[in-house]
């Protein structure tokens, strides 16, 4: 049984984005890991900071652990919450992120957090274009989970034909090009390519939960439709979560939290209307919003039981979706 209570370190205020875990567990605690992710989810979009490049960070342990993943690390503040809950001689932390400045903030937070031993597996680099965890043979490390929170906007025209070329992984294609770069008003929607770096990072039965922004669960062309598209198909999609707005400490943009099941074994998928929980606060010059203890609950209970609540839940088959 592995089980540890959360003491959770004073972090510094660095960006989250991806990061991979493998895990020692059994399979009632694997169970519960689900639940697990889904809060962590909840949480990481409170800490959020906008859309900036950060690449994933993973954890593995010892042989016959799980692993667990979020996608473009940053400073690890989430993967480190999990390692807590894990607890830390269980896991191994592996990281890639493209900043230098988040790399060195992680290092130090692992210090902090008694997961010193992984501070060798700490990886600068671009997630997309050059994806550090891999296995012997060249293909993607697989984990059995993955918690991702990338940037949803951000101009890359000089490695979009790269990424495009690569159909296996991309398979649902990557954003067109954009023929000026304006740093203050990126166009090209990054996030569809973590989405499917994180479903290709799954094993066949990881379970995994990505923050996106909310208009993609309605999309209705391009490489959005595509992925929307696949993961009903395949019955990858366990659940979404359409988050209150202004929850993310730069952006008012609106999102939502999707989980996987890469498994496929699922009947219905719950999707849940959270917009309208939340607790107004300002911050600065800035109104904001965040959700409370008790609003958190709830989400999670209404997840777990995949419980139909009138104006906040439905749970549907996926020929109904």
């Amino acid at each position: 049984m592995c089980y540890c209570e959360c003491h959770i370190t004073r972090l510094l205020p660095v960006k989250p984005d991806l990061a991979y875990i493998s895990i020692l567990l059994g399979g009632k605690q694997m169970k519960k890991l689900i639940s697990l992710l889904l809060v962590l989810a909840m949480a990481l979009t409170l800490v959020a900071c906008g859309a900036k490049e950060e690449a994933p960070a993973a954890t593995e342990a010892p042989a016959a652990q799980e692993n667990e993943t979020p996608a473009a690390a940053g400073s690890g503040t989430l993967v480190l919450a999990l390692a807590h809950q894990i607890g830390e001689q269980n896991c191994t932390i592996f990281t890639q992120d493209i900043s230098a400045k988040s790399n060195e903030f992680l290092r130090l937070n692992l210090i902090l957090n008694n997961l010193s031993a992984s501070l060798p597996n700490v990886v600068q680099g671009n997630t997309l274009l050059e994806p550090s965890h891999k296995e012997a043979n060249g293909t993607l490390k697989k984990f059995d989970f993955i918690v991702s929170n990338p940037p949803f906007k951000l101009d890359f025209p000089e490695y979009r034909d790269t990424l495009a070329a690569d159909g296996i992984r991309f398979w649902a294609g990557v954003p067109n090009a954009v023929k000026k770069v304006d740093p203050q008003k990126p166009k090209m929607a990054i996030y569809t390519c973590f989405i499917q770096h994180v479903l290709n990072s799954l094993k066949p039965t990881g379970k995994g939960a990505i923050v996106i922004p909310t208009g993609f669960i309605t999309a209705k062309s391009g490489v959005e439709k595509k992925i929307l598209q696949r993961i009903v198909d395949e019955r990858w999609i366990y659940g979404c979560v359409s988050m209150p707005s202004n929850v993310f400490a730069t952006t008012g943009t609106n999102v939502s939290v999707l989980f996987f099941d890469k498994s496929g074994n699922n009947d219905k998928v719950i999707l849940i209307d959270a917009s309208k929980l939340g607790e107004e606060y300002k911050e600065g010059n800035n109104q904001k919003r965040r959700l409370r203890d008790f609003e958190v609950e709830q989400i999670v209970k209404t997840f777990q039981n995949r419980e139909t609540v009138e104006d906040f839940s439905v749970a549907v088959t996926y020929d109904e979706i």
